[in-house]
């Protein structure tokens, strides 16, 4: 009796500790998604000074991106990412091995490392984002008559930004944007919490190592652009009133992309574990690696 009445208490224990913990998770994803609409709001109001563009934000673009969040984790970094990657591991000639981690994290450092890139990710998706929207606007180009017409409507930075009309035509292209930034963060987020992958005979170190480079200059150039365009807005204060106006609403934008990633990361997990356990793939698979030293095998 006093045996299943402890069982019963660790039981109501373990209840409540996962409930108290879902209930702080929603909590956060709640603060996050008023901080956009504080985003909007910031971004109206020290502009154009017109509450109708807030309603559009809060009650069109903020649920159009968390929707958006939550569909591309779900269907890419759930349904398809162990497919997409069987497919790099074929080209790598590489196999990867997912362990499924089983214990919570139970130091305070662990259960920040397992929830760090719900920080990082809406800079992520926001400097990306700024990344690609300066590459279109360097690329229109009247001579690429094919592709002139959207890269125009693309181009949210030659736009005439003194108008309500700018600030509302804006919002689809900047959905454009973050639609595409948040591809890969979406496709990493479900196998940070729940996972372990090791690779095995990965892609050769030189090719790496080009590759490294290669992205090292690439983000330098796009960091250098960043800094440039943040000087010129907030020490310089003589940026088009379309900068003052358009980085907090991608910034907000960005942070309710994750909020709608966050809530679809479960059941992402939850695709992944399906298929993992099926053991429907060759290259991708489910187990563990046990790695030895020279003095373990009597070396």
């Amino acid at each position: 009796m006093l045996l299943n009445s402890t069982n019963i208490s660790s039981e109501s224990n373990i209840t409540l500790e996962s409930a108290l913990k879902a209930s702080a998770q929603q909590l956060i994803l709640i603060c996050f998604f008023l901080l956009g609409i504080a985003l909007y709001v910031i971004a109206v109001e020290t502009t154009y000074y017109d509450t109708s563009i807030i309603v559009v934000l809060a009650l069109a673009a903020g649920p159009a991106v968390l929707l958006l969040g939550y569909g591309t984790v779900v269907l890419i970094g759930g349904a398809a990412s162990l497919g997409l990657a069987e497919f790099l591991a074929r080209v790598t000639r590489s196999r990867h091995v997912i362990e499924m981690r089983t214990e919570e994290p139970q130091t305070l450092r662990k259960k920040i490392r397992a929830e760090y890139f719900l920080l990082l990710m809406p800079g992520l998706v926001f400097l990306l984002s700024l990344a690609l929207i300066w590459d279109v606007h360097n690329l229109r180009d009247p001579r690429t008559s094919m592709f002139y017409p959207l890269l125009q409507w693309l181009d949210v930075l030659s736009r005439t930004g003194t108008s309500v009309t700018y600030a509302v035509e804006a919002i689809p292209a900047m959905i454009i944007f973050i639609a595409i930034s948040g591809i890969v963060p979406a496709f990493v987020l479900p196998y940070l919490r729940k996972f372990k992958i090791t690779g095995v005979n990965g892609g050769p170190f030189h090719v790496n190592l080009l590759n490294i480079v290669l992205g090292a200059v690439v983000s330098v150039g796009a960091a250098l652009t960043l800094l440039g365009i943040a000087y010129e807005v907030l020490w310089v204060r003589n940026g088009p009133i379309y900068l003052f106006y358009g980085i907090p609403v991608m910034l907000g934008l960005s942070i309710q992309y994750t909020v709608g990633a966050c809530m679809g990361r479960e059941k992402a997990e939850e695709y992944i574990t399906k298929t993992l356990e099926e053991q429907s793939r060759k290259r991708v698979v489910r187990g563990t690696i046990e790695i030895k030293g020279p003095h373990e095998n009597g070396v």
